[in-house]
C-alpha cells in the first residue's frame, strides 16, 4: 500500500577536496599539499611561501632577490661580463663596468 512518502535516501554533502586540511580548496590552493591558510605568495610566481623553493624569487631564475644579480630579469647564468655586480640580463652596458 502506498502513502504518498517517498523513501528517504541518505544525503551526501559535496566538498571541495583539501588535501592540507587549511580550508582552502585545493582548486584555488596555491600550495594544495602544504598547510598555508594565509596564501601568502611574496613573488607573485603562483607557487605559496609555504611551499616555494624560491619565496623570494621576483624573475623565478632559481636566485632569491638578495642574492641575483638582475632579481626582476631572469638569468639562470648570472653572468656579468664586465664584474660590475649588474648581471648581463639587465646591464644596459653588459662589458663596460658601471664607474661611480
Amino acid at each position: 500500500e502506498y502513502y504518498g512518502y517517498a523513501e528517504a535516501m541518505p544525503c551526501k554533502e559535496s566538498f571541495p577536496s583539501d588535501a592540507d586540511n587549511d580550508t582552502v580548496p585545493d582548486s584555488t590552493d596555491n600550495c594544495p599539499n602544504t598547510k598555508n591558510l594565509d596564501q601568502a605568495d611574496t613573488d607573485h610566481d603562483t607557487f605559496g611561501d609555504a611551499c616555494d623553493k624560491y619565496p623570494h624569487d621576483s624573475d623565478n631564475d632559481g636566485y632569491d632577490n638578495f642574492l641575483d644579480n638582475c632579481p626582476d630579469t631572469y638569468n639562470f647564468s648570472q653572468l656579468d661580463s664586465d664584474e660590475d655586480g649588474l648581471g648581463d640580463a639587465c646591464d644596459p652596458n653588459p662589458y663596460v663596468p658601471e664607474i661611480d
